[in-house]
């Protein structure tokens, strides 16, 4: 299963174009993760942390 993740840096910022990208290239609501979280340390981004646990390697765009 491939999974992506969509993230913007404001609470302001939509996720709409890259949710839209992702569901045209064969994502799901089940298979995409969405975050809207600024900062750029990935320790922080709890959305990120989630889907690796899920990922392997080959499993996401």
């Amino acid at each position: 299963m491939i999974y992506y993740y969509a993230r913007v840096s404001s609470e302001k910022q939509k996720l709409t174009r890259q949710i839209d990208l992702f569901k045209e290239m064969g994502g799901t609501d089940r298979t995409i993760f969405q975050e809207k979280k600024s900062g750029k340390s990935f320790a922080n981004r709890d959305t990120w942390l989630e889907l690796m646990q899920w990922a392997r390697e080959g499993a996401t765009k």
